[in-house]
């Protein structure tokens, strides 16, 4: 099994346990993931423009789709994507904090 498979059931299977009791988190883990991949972006064309090749060399480009949105592999947006909703929600569901509906802390994942 790809590395990215296994993590990836790894966080989805856990995020769907939380997303499924914790209904109420749905939003929280939507924002976290896309915030947590629009900063994962900025860093890896930083790294690219400093050290060209630098992605196709750390990443076995052959084992994966192919998909390199602004020469990244897709399959990296996704762990940041999955990765940070699970994060952002984890702590309200293991304290069982509850968010408040309509604030800014809601629409910023950290009420």
């Amino acid at each position: 099994m790809h590395s990215f498979v296994a993590t990836s059931i790894g966080i989805l299977v856990p995020l769907g346990i939380v997303l499924i009791q914790r209904t109420d988190l749905v939003r929280v883990a939507v924002v976290s993931g896309l915030v947590g991949t629009a900063l994962a972006i900025p860093v890896y064309i930083a790294i690219e423009a400093l050290y060209p090749g630098s992605i196709a060399a750390t990443w076995d480009l052959l084992y994966l789709s192919g998909i390199l949105p602004l020469s990244i592999p897709v399959e990296e947006l996704l762990r940041y994507l999955d990765t940070a909703a699970l994060w952002g929600t984890y702590y309200k569901f293991a304290t069982g904090a509850r968010v408040q509906a309509g604030s800014r802390q809601t629409a910023l994942g950290t009420a």
